[in-house]
């Protein structure tokens, strides 16, 4: 019984990995439109799934319009990568893997940053439901991107809350141990 339960467990973690994934490299269809001050390395395998996934909308439902996205994308790509070169040479360090700052909160600076996540969310939606009216395949494509980042930044929210905590955590608990060690503390 034990052994099932444990098989279960590994096949749902494998979906959740399997369905991020996809989140994943659709959400990256569009952050380059999206984002600024890309990491070096931000697009990686992300980047891959994310022609692998536009290539085999464009075939798979037929959408022709995604083969013009496409070339605009590798445009905009190449300029992030241009960009992000800039900004290292002039020293500036940045997590290789950084997803960037939201457009939107670089042209509204006022906002907070997951504000600034959400609004970009919901206006990609809204262009999908707008170009859904006429072109419902690219539409479609465009809503899909939206719930995409939805979802992926929302995990990356959970996960810099879980590190955030661990490191709060750590922190107690080395100064208990101090503590102990300095004979500040004769519970143990």
């Amino acid at each position: 019984m034990q052994q099932q339960h444990g098989k279960e467990e590994s096949g749902m973690r494998t979906s959740f990995n399997a369905v991020l994934l996809l989140a994943s490299g659709w959400a990256w269809c569009f952050l380059p439109f999206l984002r600024v001050n890309l990491g070096p390395s931000a697009l990686g395998i992300r980047g891959v799934l994310a022609i692998i996934i536009m290539w085999m909308f464009c075939g798979f439902v037929g959408c022709p319009e995604l083969i013009l996205f496409f070339l605009v994308w590798i445009v905009v790509v190449l300029i992030q990568r241009i960009r992000t070169a800039i900004v290292q040479a002039r020293g500036v360090e940045m997590h290789s893997r950084y997803s960037g700052d939201p457009l939107v909160w670089k042209l509204l600076p006022f906002m907070r940053p997951s504000t600034a996540k959400l609004l970009e969310v919901c206006l990609l939606f809204a262009v999908g439901l707008a170009v859904g009216s006429v072109i419902p395949a690219f539409g479609g494509f465009i809503a899909i991107g939206a719930v995409a980042i939805a979802i992926v930044e929302s995990l990356d929210d959970q996960s810099i809350r879980n590190r955030k905590q661990a490191m709060r955590d750590a922190d107690i608990e080395a100064r208990f141990y101090s503590d102990l060690h300095n004979g500040r503390r004769d519970d143990y």
